[in-house]
């Protein structure tokens, strides 16, 4: 009897969340600056990246956006993509069309989210062949 209840307490003590830990611990904080002006941040870089709606957005009508960067890309052969992707349903959308307006500000159009749902913005900054950097926007519509 005597190893029931201290195998039942062993287990209660278990399960619980000790209350020692911060639960912001591991959690990036932002500079106020930083979080008041990013949108997104470029995980390995920390680029920070404003979105501003131009069109949208909206489905399935077509939807635009311009993209600016806290920073410059590294090097000339670098360049922003984007993909559109539902993750609920495993698929994205037609490719978007990015237009490098100036240095680190491009304008994305061509965006079309086929259907209400959630949907992510997947970012990255590569050359032809590989991936530097990427950030994902996540929103419903």
């Amino acid at each position: 009897m005597k190893i029931f209840f201290v195998t039942i307490t062993l287990l209660l003590v278990a399960c619980a969340r000790p209350d020692y830990l911060d639960p912001q611990q591991n959690t990036k904080q932002d500079s106020p600056e930083q979080s008041s002006n990013c949108d997104f941040i470029f995980a390995n870089s920390q680029n920070c990246a404003q979105l501003e709606w131009t069109k949208g957005p909206q489905s399935p009508a077509e939807s635009e956006f311009i993209v600016k960067l806290s920073l410059p890309l590294k090097n000339p052969s670098q360049t922003l993509s984007a993909v559109l992707w539902m993750p609920s349903m495993g698929h994205g959308s037609s490719p978007v069309k990015i237009e490098k307006i100036e240095e680190g500000v491009f304008r994305i159009n061509k965006v079309f989210f086929i259907m209400p749902g959630d949907w992510e913005i997947r970012f990255y900054i590569k050359d032809t062949t590989t991936i530097f950097d990427q950030a994902t926007v996540k929103l419903t519509l």
